[in-house]
């Protein structure tokens, strides 16, 4: 497969001639996330449904000039997240809809999230060399190997879409996918929530309110060190060392320092601010962050129960159909659950179940709703 390196700004010009003529594009990165406070681009891999394979180096060139016409096509991914924000980081663009493997697969009696290799294996009877997935894709020039193997995943995309589209379930499992194709960027386009790592814990329900304002104000703060270092958050403190910190919240650097798990080049460093932004969490006032009850907890693992009998019913991966976040969601705000495509999938059977209409009952099959 022979594929055009795109490495100056006469070829990026090209390029965007030839994708303004066309309706969408199998679109892949590569990236670097190790030592890294977010993901590094690397290589952005294009492909049209005429065979031809684009590699653009965004190390040797500005690829912001691709942003309009990227924003004018429909992308076809694969797993997107990371390749929605990098792209976006990089040129502004945002797919004008997308179209992604994973989703389209969960919605046609796939696994939910299905690896590349796996689905082109099921779909098409194609197996997926993966020699250079880990290979160092900063160094150029890039080798044959690696040139293959990046334009085959925005190759198979293309292939892959139109085969699952054929596969989705019902009159509108087009429509859906792109409902949850729409709902993916807007997620992947978010900001960063530093106090997700620690509001998921399980035992984030029996932290009181001091604790939760402290543990906002010292992730936020780890999180701009970060930033400014470019290394991942934990590299400054680990999430075991906050929570511990801020549970028990030393007064002094004496106090601090008799932590014989905080080194002590970090108490020379940043000792002193850590212990101020612990003082100021603990003296703020506003609400403390909220984090769902342990009785929230335990309806949301009900209601991935549900999903994981209701799932298949419809065709549907049940963790696409009830991500843990929105069964949370639920659990503490029943009374707005569901809208989009799940609402229009599985609406009045959610209601039904939480109004008591319908429960789980085991039997020799396993679980099912009755």
């Amino acid at each position: 497969m022979q594929s055009e390196i795109v490495n100056t700004p006469d070829g990026l010009s090209q390029l965007c001639d030839s994708l303004a003529q066309l309706e969408r594009i199998g679109l892949d990165t590569e990236f670097h996330a190790e030592r890294r406070y977010g993901p590094e681009l690397m290589l952005v891999q294009l492909a049209d449904d005429h065979g031809r394979t684009w590699l653009v180096d965004p190390r040797a060139i500005d690829i912001a000039p691709l942003g309009p016409v990227l924003s004018s096509l429909q992308w076809v991914c694969h797993g997107s997240h990371h390749d929605i924000a990098l792209i976006h980081k990089a040129t502004g663009a945002r797919p004008r809809a997308l179209l992604d493997t994973q989703i389209f697969a969960g919605m046609a009696h796939h696994r939910f999230p299905a690896g590349l290799a796996s689905l082109a294996d099921k779909v098409l009877n194609q197996s997926v060399p993966k020699g250079s997935a880990l290979s160092d894709w900063s160094i150029r020039p890039l080798t044959e190997e690696q040139r293959r193997y990046a334009a085959l995943d925005a190759v198979l995309v293309l292939r892959l879409i139109d085969r699952l589209t054929e596969r989705l379930v019902g009159p509108h499992g087009r429509r859906w996918a792109e409902m949850a194709g729409a709902e993916h960027v807007d997620n992947a386009l978010k900001p960063a929530d530093p106090d997700a790592s620690w509001k998921t814990l399980d035992l984030a329900p029996r932290l009181d309110a001091t604790t939760r304002r402290v543990l906002h104000h010292v992730h936020h703060w780890r999180h701009q060190r970060a930033r400014e270092k470019d290394q991942p958050p934990h590299y400054i403190l680990s999430d075991g060392l906050v929570l511990s910190l801020c549970r028990n919240r030393p007064k002094d650097m004496e106090e601090l320092s008799q932590n014989r798990r905080v080194p002590a080049g970090f108490v020379r460093r940043h000792g002193a601010e850590l212990l101020e932004i612990m003082a100021q969490g603990k003296a703020d006032k506003r609400p403390a962050p909220v984090v769902p009850t342990a009785p929230q907890c335990q309806s949301a693992r009900l209601l991935m129960a549900w999903s994981e009998v209701i799932g298949p019913q419809l065709g549907i991966a049940p963790k696409l159909l009830l991500p843990w976040p929105m069964a949370i969601a639920i659990a503490q705000r029943p009374s707005r659950a569901w809208s989009g495509w799940r609402e229009e999938a599985a609406g009045p059977q959610l209601r039904d179940f939480l109004s008591g209409k319908t429960r789980l009952q085991l039997s020799r099959k396993g679980p099912r709703v009755v």
